[in-house]
């Protein structure tokens, strides 16, 4: 929007000053004729110069004002310097402030080594007063699972400058009651199959080794044996099993795809917004004007805090776009199928798995087709369990017995 300028004409017969402009290409609008002699005009203020050669000495012409965008922001920093300047310092003091952690906030470690969590947190750079470019979210999440045998899941997220820490507890920790809990305190444990496979490679680092090379193991069976003997001697006893058995896992997976793809082809129309954030409060253009019947929002993160007050100040872009719809090739197909298996299967396997083989084919039903595949893997299957009660309380009877008999 341009700034545009008010006036006002008087003279006889006005109207053929309206002609003169318009033949000088001077833009007007809002024309209104106050009396036979006088009327009064906007026209844009590139053009006001032309508007007073066109009067010439046969019309006098006034400036009565002026508006728009450039007139406002002019008169609001001449006005009001002070407080631009006061706003705009207080705005970048928390612009800087959003570059460093204000807090973390631990959720799910009751019990646990909450010194030691606060620790590997600090060495990656997770530490209030710390800057945020300084954080290492994966390698303080990998720090966790190694330092704390207790957590089975970890998950570290930022909100503004507040960092959280979302930990949950694995089955088999320090703080469940019962038999169980007691060998897996004393440190007992067998280390059985996670899943169905076979064996490609088994090597105890302690416990004795139960199956070999090529074997087919189902869930539970067990691996490494945490219980050892000595060879012609009758003397047993238990430990901590450990060490790595990787399988071959076969996996069967299926996934409906859809053949029509939806696209969004973006138009001309383009329109500028912000959206405003401060505690409950919020304000966002788009929510009170989008004239587009179908539109697509990008919005890009100017400021984030959380500390001393929730902040959020977002610059947004309206796109118009028109929805159109295409069949998909069978070449698409087999790469969105693709992907959509590997997507599945990554979170069905570990971290340290490899693919060995795979085959995949897309079979069509109707308007549907479905991605099925085939996948074997290479991963480490081995888990470790504390020893069954039943299994301990035998040895303890058995033990007992042999005192028994000792002493007499």
């Amino acid at each position: 929007m341009k700034d545009k300028i008010l006036g006002r004409v008087e003279g006889i017969d006005p109207h053929k000053w309206l002609e003169r402009c318009r033949g000088m290409g001077v833009r007007l609008s809002q024309i209104r004729y106050l009396d036979q002699n006088a009327l009064s005009f906007a026209c844009d203020a590139e053009d006001w110069e032309k508007a007073k050669k066109a009067a010439g000495n046969l019309y006098k012409i006034k400036k009565l004002g002026r508006k728009g965008p450039g007139h406002l922001l002019k008169r609001t920093f001449v006005k009001r310097k002070g407080m631009i300047l006061g706003l705009g310092l207080f705005l970048g003091i928390l612009w800087y402030q959003s570059g460093f952690v204000s807090q973390v906030e631990i959720h799910g470690a009751e019990g646990l080594f909450n010194q030691e969590i606060h620790w590997a947190l600090a060495q990656c750079g997770i530490q209030e007063g710390r800057p945020k470019a300084e954080m290492k979210l994966e390698e303080a999440e990998s720090m966790l699972y190694q330092l704390v045998d207790q957590i089975a899941w970890a998950e570290i997220r930022t909100k503004g400058n507040h960092v959280i820490v979302e930990i949950a507890r694995s089955k088999g920790s320090r703080k469940e009651e019962g038999q169980e809990g007691l060998l897996a305190d004393r440190g007992v444990c067998h280390v059985v199959a996670a899943k169905d496979g076979f064996i490609e490679e088994i090597v105890p680092e302690s416990g004795t080794a139960m199956v070999s090379k090529g074997d087919y193991v189902t869930k539970g069976t067990v691996l490494i044996s945490g219980r050892r003997s000595v060879k012609n001697d009758e003397k047993v006893w238990y430990e901590r099993a450990q060490g790595s058995v990787k399988a071959r896992v076969l996996y069967s997976l299926s996934q409906p795809l859809e053949t029509v793809e939806e696209e969004w082809e973006y138009q001309k129309g383009f329109l500028p917004g912000l959206r405003l954030s401060l505690g409950r409060w919020r304000f966002d253009t788009s929510a009170l004007w989008d004239p587009f019947e179908h539109s697509v929002i990008r919005e890009k993160n100017l400021l984030i805090l959380s500390n001393p007050m929730e902040l959020e100040v977002s610059l947004l872009g309206i796109n118009e776009v028109e929805k159109k719809e295409r069949e998909r090739s069978q070449k698409e197909l087999e790469r969105l199928g693709e992907r959509a298996l590997h997507e599945v299967l990554k979170n069905l396997v570990g971290k340290d798995a490899s693919l060995a083989g795979q085959t995949i084919h897309i079979e069509r039903q109707d308007d549907m087709a479905f991605a099925r595949g085939f996948f074997q893997v290479i991963e480490d299957i081995g888990l470790q369990e504390p020893v069954p009660a039943g299994e301990w309380e035998a040895y303890e009877r058995q033990q007992e017995e042999k005192e028994k008999n000792a002493s007499f």
